[in-house]
């Protein structure tokens, strides 16, 4: 595995990962359907609180209390700029690699209606080289975008 992680460990981050937005539940649509810069401070603070809200729905659902802790810290950035203020290896890197999945899946699935597919996947890689450093852990980016270019070419 590219960060060393054992096939078994891998396997629980991914199950976590399934379970990341579950606190998202306790956000009323009307919050979620306002764009970011336009929700009110109540709306946002909801949204900081969803890994916080998942954690706990996880853990009533027998979620073991790592793959919780990975839940409630998979909304921090690296910078410390998320909703508990951790920063750089004070978030689990566990937690690093989920948040860096999300933004790898948001940016493969953002429109680019006239790229190619490999300038899609290039274009989608700079946005997370981009936020490397700020929101997403560097290390983390290198290891999945240099997994996804063995992969999609053979």
């Amino acid at each position: 595995m590219e960060l060393g992680f054992e096939r078994e460990h891998a396997d629980a981050m991914r199950e976590t990962a399934r379970l990341h937005e579950v606190g998202m539940i306790y956000v009323p649509a009307a919050v979620l359907a306002t764009a970011p810069e336009d929700r009110a401070p109540e709306g946002q603070a909801l949204i900081n609180a969803h890994p916080a809200y998942g954690a706990e729905l996880a853990r009533g659902a027998g979620v073991p209390n790592k793959a919780c802790a990975w839940i409630r810290a998979s909304a921090e950035r690296l910078d410390g700029r998320g909703p508990a203020g951790l920063a750089g290896e004070r978030v689990p890197l566990q937690a690093r690699i989920i948040c860096v999945a999300c933004a790898c899946d948001a940016a493969l699935t953002a429109p680019h209606p006239a790229a190619t597919p490999t300038e899609h996947r290039a274009a989608a890689f700079a946005t997370l080289r981009v936020a490397a450093g700020r929101e997403l852990d560097p290390r983390v980016v290198e290891a999945l975008t240099a997994m996804l270019d063995r992969v999609t070419r053979g």
